[in-house]
């Protein structure tokens, strides 16, 4: 039975706070964004942060999330469909005390239009290395290529979670349950070692991180982070993608060149699923469809499809 009244603010600021400290920055920001978006269909529907959450109905919920459909995509409807139902199931778990119908949790989800992942052609991939002026810059590539990192886990990379020795990358990912860091091993490649070690003794600030934020403006002032490791670089790649004449891709996007280079070269799936570090195999396999990749397919379908062009006098 409630004790007291839940207001949709004092929801809304409890479950952010939350969010703040167990989730990764882009989830928690993802979120934040998602309640932005909610709170001011609310308040065109007359409700404020001092409304009780009862007057939040699912016929509302339902407008909303067509609305998102509508003026966005369905992803888009089905991603805030997820992070408010999250909030919901987050308030009857830690306010024991009050008992809340989850109104998203009962609306279906929205078609959502698949598209393929854009790789970039390996010759692009290049092409941007090559347009590069910063050795860092040119050294933050590569590691991405021969990592198959993501961004964030690259931008936290120590000298310490590199074993030069025993030729091994430790990564440190929060994209797993809970919102823990874990540590994955990966093989350093030959190629990637010799340039870690050059930039290492040719590093101009020693620091504990690989990559720093060593840039200054036009007029030789150092950047406000200078000396600490990146945050997020959002123009750096569409800015070399420019310079190089190729279209523009992001970091992720050599994640994927990583796995679609493996892949058509002869490597397993399970190989895949290795460098990628994912923890089931099906994600691997949804991964390598999401980038248009069944060699297996290719291979049934050339040797087994009648040749029709050959045989017409047949028909």
């Amino acid at each position: 039975m409630n004790k007291d009244p839940v207001t949709i603010g004092d929801w809304m600021q409890r479950y952010l706070d939350y969010s703040q400290i167990k989730h990764s920055e882009k989830t928690y920001k993802e979120k934040r964004s998602t309640f932005k978006r909610f709170f001011q269909f609310l308040k065109d529907k007359e409700l404020n942060q001092y409304s009780d959450m009862s007057e939040i109905t699912i016929i509302l919920c339902l407008e909303y999330l067509q609305i998102q459909y509508v003026e966005r995509s369905g992803y888009a409807a089905n991603k805030d469909r997820k992070n408010i139902s999250a909030a919901y199931t987050w308030l009857t778990k830690y306010l024991d005390y009050y008992s809340v119908d989850n109104p998203f949790e009962r609306i279906d989800k929205f078609p959502e239009i698949k598209k393929l992942r854009y790789i970039p052609p390996v010759a692009d991939f290049w092409k941007v290395y090559n347009a590069c002026d910063n050795p860092q810059d040119k050294l933050m590539l590569i590691t991405f290529l021969y990592t198959a990192g993501r961004r964030g886990e690259l931008f936290r990379l120590t000298w310490s979670d590199i074993n030069f020795e025993q030729n091994t990358i430790a990564l440190k990912t929060m994209k797993r349950e809970q919102g823990n860091y874990e540590i994955d091993m990966i093989p350093l490649h030959e190629n990637l070692k010799q340039e870690l070690l050059d930039w290492k003794n040719k590093q101009p600030i020693k620091q504990e991180y690989v990559f720093l934020c060593i840039t200054t403006n036009q007029v030789g002032k150092p950047h406000q982070r200078y000396g600490k490791p990146f945050v997020t670089r959002h123009t750096f790649m569409k800015k070399i993608c420019n310079k190089a004449g190729v279209k523009p891709f992001d970091f992720h996007a050599i994640r994927h060149l990583t796995a679609t280079v493996l892949y058509h070269n002869g490597s397993k799936p399970s190989v895949v699923q290795l460098i990628l570090r994912h923890k089931n195999a099906s994600t691997t396999e949804k991964y390598l469809h999401s980038l248009g990749l069944n060699n297996e397919l290719k291979a049934e379908f050339n040797s087994n499809m009648p040749d029709i062009f050959n045989n017409q006098s047949a028909t």
